[in-house]
């Protein structure tokens, strides 16, 4: 991939065997240019009393200058020639090729040329990223900030030029801290001043990209910067399609066009995926030129600023809500099959997905009333079920926060969202924290939906739950009865609803029995009656 670092190995290279491996010297050429820049310095360097315009065409020039490349010893040294990054390898290397044996031929590209040893380079373990990094701007001033400095390198993928051109900036400027410097990236990201030419790069494998390939490479930049398996690229392709049905413009859109002198609307590029041998054949383009790599069978991986880059692209396109809501749609589907209890065989098989889960959070905007929460939610499960609870309760506030600023904050739908978190920290024996939020829920649904709504009665009952865990027989009791009369009334006597509200009843009246606290119980017919049956049994 750009800035990897494939023309300073070849340059380090060439230096370091230069005295003793190839003592008959070390050529560099660019690739596009290596005819031509070989013909411009030989006439001059090598050969000046050689007529070159005798000579025939380029080839036959090319082959005198190989014939009769002078040797100072017997027999004669190798000689190195660096075709440095080639794009176009039968144009530009192969026409150039010397058939004396003496000469070695390195080539630098951004492609995997087949037929050939190659050296696939990949980008620095991060051992040796901060060892370049230290280079720059010194060891004391690394293990100051050791920690945010392994993570500004992590962001940066580790990727050699990245690496450089922020330590150079770092060492021009001593009273920027790394912290600093890295709030800024993360904010400005490719727009920052130390890592523009990042992007110039990347842009020159951009170009040599066909239509199809560059769709493909946008729509990756919505997952996450993690292994994608490729049955999710496939889906959210499928999800965009559904989403592009054209609809004829009407006159009066023609019109207000023709008044502000805009263009017509752009024709969406989903067509170029559509087929499948379309599809693959793009995913090859972006693996051939290093922007996409195969992490395993069918899991493929962007670079982390590779995937900002893409996203920069994609943020300029018509087709980003498409992709964004597509992908979140897919997410949101696997979101909903997490169950309450998670098994640790689920867990497993989730793994893989909840990374992409959690950065389509992002685009939960984009869903339906019906499905925004459904990320967070299982999510929040998925985290809970292995007792990361700090996690759980970053996405379970994430929602409530998401559902406020959605709906209000006396929305039915802010309501589910205070019952999740509170249960929540039921779970961990937060009572004190959850109880505020199970009773604003309450509030919200009594004052929205009304006092015998059967969400209302759901409320309750969670509240009453917290009530018994904390041995508050009474007031646990007086909301059961309220839960069990409204759910008997508006779901009938034989609805589960009914039958487990009248069960948690009846275990809290036995635990007040046993624990001789009945006159906690109020004077309501319903709990003197059942008191009266179970003292009997």
């Amino acid at each position: 991939m750009g800035g990897v670092g494939k023309s300073e190995l070849a340059v380090q290279y060439g230096r370091r065997h230069l005295a003793e491996t190839y003592r008959g010297g070390v050529v560099w050429l660019a690739g596009e240019r290596a005819g031509f820049e070989l013909l411009s310095f030989c006439p001059i360097d090598v050969f000046p009393t050689v007529n070159f315009s005798q000579l025939g065409d380029l080839r036959e020039q090319l082959a005198f200058c190989w014939a009769h490349w002078p040797a100072i010893e017997v027999p004669p040294e190798s000689v190195l020639l660096i075709f440095d990054d080639v794009t176009d390898y039968a144009a530009q290397v192969k026409p150039c090729l010397p058939s004396d044996g003496r000469f070695r031929v390195l080539v630098t590209t951004r492609e995997r040329l087949q037929g050939i040893d190659r050296l696939d380079l990949a980008v620095l373990k991060p051992l040796a990223a901060i060892r370049l990094l230290t280079l720059w701007i010194g060891r004391d001033r690394v293990c100051q900030e050791a920690r945010i400095a392994r993570d500004l390198l992590k962001w940066l993928g580790y990727l050699p030029l990245a690496i450089e051109l922020v330590g150079s900036l770092l060492a021009i400027e001593p009273d920027l801290t790394i912290a600093k410097l890295f709030d800024q990236l993360k904010t400005e990201r490719l727009r920052h001043e130390a890592i523009e030419p990042i992007e110039v790069a990347f842009n020159v494998s951009w170009q040599r990209l066909s239509d199809a390939a560059k769709q493909m490479a946008m729509g990756l930049s919505v997952f996450a910067s993690a292994p994608i398996p490729w049955e999710l690229v496939e889906r959210t392709i499928a999800g965009c399609k559904l989403d592009d049905t054209p609809k004829p413009e009407r006159k009066r859109d023609k019109l207000r066009r023709w008044l502000k002198r805009e263009a017509p609307p752009t024709v969406k590029q989903w067509c170029l995926l559509l087929d499948e041998k379309a599809r693959r054949q793009a995913r090859r383009e972006l693996e051939r030129l290093h922007l996409l790599d195969r992490v395993s069978e069918e899991r493929y991986g962007l670079h982390p600023l590779i995937r900002e880059f893409f996203a920069v692209k994609l943020a300029a396109r018509s087709e980003a809500t498409d992709w964004r809501r597509s992908f979140a749609r897919v997410m949101t589907a696997i979101a909903e099959e997490i169950p309450q209890t998670v098994t640790i065989s689920q867990q497993a098989e989730l793994k893989e997905a909840i990374v992409h889960l959690a950065a389509a959070t992002e685009y939960s905007d984009l869903l339906s009333d019906a499905d925004w929460d459904w990320p967070f939610v299982g999510l929040a499960r998925f985290y809970k079920a292995q007792s990361l609870f700090s996690e759980a309760e970053t996405y379970s506030q994430q929602c409530l926060d998401r559902s406020e600023i959605r709906f209000g904050a006396d929305h039915p739908d802010t309501a589910t969202s205070l019952n999740n978190l509170a249960g929540l920290y039921e779970s961990q024996g937060k009572y004190e924290s959850a109880e505020p939020l199970y009773q604003r829920a309450l509030d919200i649904y009594e004052r929205q939906l009304g006092a015998d709504h059967p969400l209302t009665a759901s409320s309750l009952n969670n509240l009453a739950v917290l009530y018994c865990y904390q041995a508050r027989w009474g007031e646990a009791e007086r909301l059961l009865v309220r839960a069990l009369l409204i759910r008997a009334q508006k779901l009938g006597e034989a609805h589960p609803d009914t039958q487990g509200s009248f069960q948690s009843l009846t275990n809290l009246i036995q635990y007040a029995i046993k624990q001789n606290r009945t006159a906690e119980l109020s004077e309501h017919p319903l709990t003197q009656h059942l008191l009266t049956q179970l003292r009997q049994q």
